[in-house]
């Protein structure tokens, strides 16, 4: 049983820019630890990779967004995991880092 990732795109920017949501919904930030709704396949929850600091923004229908490698959050997200409205184009969800692997 061979573990896999996502396929995902990571985009070369300098630290510290700010991370704008692309699309409005609800936001839930996760610190550096496995979260417990991503499961790669293959994967157990125990082992599923961590992206350290992100969010995952849920736009309702299924489709959802995460942004990874966080340095810290904006919009009013904290590690609670608790729900914040945000803005498309508009809400400042983090800004850029190295964390996780």
């Amino acid at each position: 049983n061979t573990c896999t990732t996502s396929q995902d795109l990571d985009f070369a920017v300098k630290e510290g820019t700010e991370v704008v949501a692309a699309a409005s919904g609800i936001a839930y930030a996760f610190c550096d630890a496995p979260d417990p709704t991503f499961q790669p396949a293959g994967c157990s929850k125990a082992t599923s990779p961590t992206s350290g600091n992100r969010v995952k923004i849920d736009h309702g229908g299924g489709l959802f967004t995460i942004y990874a490698h966080l340095k810290c959050f904006g919009s009013g997200l904290a590690c609670s995991g608790s729900g914040v409205r945000v803005v498309g184009g508009q809400s400042v969800i983090g800004t850029v880092d190295s964390t996780g692997w």
